[in-house]
Formats: structure tokens, sequence, C-alpha cells
């Protein structure tokens, strides 16, 4: 099991070693153009760190998987440049959204610090976490028809809910929250954009319908995030489920 633990810390990277980390570390997808031709390629680079943008990129090992979907819930899957970067090449006009969903695992807080592994694994733990990440970013071809965008049922995300080629500088923005497919209510929403001097610039807490709306006031990329926790089924093995969400948009 020590071994085990060993190369899967290795392998997840640096962010997996403290639970503080883990929780302040957050994945997100750049694409070097949202609004491509149809059949023109784009370039994704899935970014990883404490701030947005950051030189990090998600290492060998860290991705569960990577899909694009369209407007009808076809799913396709970006090719793999090499860790941390891919390319995706719309073959039909339409909006597609790009998600990306890290590796989930274990975090135990012992006497000794924070450790990889639930309480099977570490007996003395005093709390146990496990950690949920995924990431998406919007891609609409030129020319497109205004579509609904497709979103995953599973775990924590953000569906945006206006079309893309709308989004600029003095309109708003709106997303649900949603939750396994099920939109939720007050979950916190932190919003920020690239170049910003602070962390965080706008906050938003999702409403009944589970939307959450901000302002777009700066003609940089942006980035979205939010977080929510559940508790896990056997309290032996951990105590609580913790998701994180982001996604980016450009106008």
């Amino acid at each position: 099991m020590k071994k085990t633990l060993t190369i899967l810390c290795l392998t997840m990277g640096i962010f997996l070693i403290t639970a503080p980390c883990v929780q302040a570390h957050m994945v997100w997808i750049s694409a070097d153009n949202p609004s491509p031709e149809t059949g023109e390629s784009v370039y994704l680079k899935l970014g990883f760190g404490h701030d947005y943008p950051s030189n990090q990129v998600v290492h060998k090992g860290q991705l569960d998987n990577i899909y694009a979907l369209d407007s009808k819930g076809g799913k396709s899957t970006p090719k793999k440049i090499f860790p941390g970067f891919y390319k995706f090449t719309p073959k039909t006009k339409g909006i597609y959204l790009l998600q990306a969903e890290l590796k989930s695992g274990f975090v135990s807080a012992t006497p000794d610090g924070h450790k990889l592994g639930s309480k099977k694994d570490h007996k003395d733990a005093k709390s146990c976490f496990r950690h949920h990440m995924n990431t998406a970013t919007v891609i609409q071809t030129q020319g497109s028809p205004n579509q609904n965008i497709q979103n995953s049922n599973k775990d924590l995300r953000l569906l945006p809910l206006d079309n893309p080629s709308e989004i600029k500088v003095g309109n708003k923005i709106s997303f649900r929250v949603l939750f396994n497919g099920e939109r939720i209510e007050n979950v916190k929403v932190l919003g920020t954009f690239k170049g910003s001097e602070k962390a965080w610039v706008q906050e938003s807490t999702s409403n009944q319908e589970g939307i959450v709306r901000f302002k777009i006031d700066q003609d940089n990329p942006w980035l979205f995030q939010a977080k929510y926790t559940t508790p896990y089924k056997d309290k032996s093995i951990c105590d609580k489920h913790t998701y994180k969400t982001t996604i980016t948009i450009t106008p």
C-alpha cells in the first residue's frame, strides 16, 4: 500500500500532497481560437494551479477524460498532442462544449499531516475527503446558428445559458449550476478574468432555478468556478466528497 500511494502521489502531482493544496487548486481549458471556421483546428491547453492563468499544465496521469459535446449530444475526442495539450477540429457548424475531468482520489488528515488515501489506508486519520475536479470551455464555429449547449450529467457543472456570440463586454452572462444533472441553489460561484490583479473579481449565488449571473466588463478570457460538498456514504472510509468545476468563456 505504501508503494502504491507513493506512485500515485508522483503521478497525480504535488497538488495532492496536502488537502489545502487540493482544495485551492483548479483546472481549466484555454482555447487559442474559440470561434474557428468549420474544419479549422483549435489548440487546447489544460491549465492547472492556484490562480488563473498560470504556467502549469495538467500532468501525465492526472487527466481522466476529455471530450467535446455538440448541440445534439454527440461526443468526440480531441487529439492529444502531449500531456496538457490537445487539438480539436469541429467538422460541422455549431456550438461545442469541451469538457475535461481529472482523476478523483482520497486525501486524509492525519497527525503527521495530510496524506493520500482514505481512512482505510490511515487508521489514525482525523478526517477525509474525496476530491472531484472538472472544467469546460465553449467553442462556436463561424456562422453557426443559435443552439442549446449540451452538458454532462455527472458531478458539478456550470451550464452556459447564453449564445456564445452574444457574450460581449457590457453584457451579462448566465449559468445554471447543476449537480448530477439537477439544478441546485445556494451555491457560490466566483468569476475572474485573465490579467486581473485579484484572484476573484465577482461573486454570485445560485437562485432557486440554479442560475447565477455575471457582468462581462473586461475584454479578456474569463474563468468561473463553483464548489460543492456532499457527505460520503460510508463514514468509516471517508467523510465527504468535494466537487469543483470551472468554465472559461471568451467575449
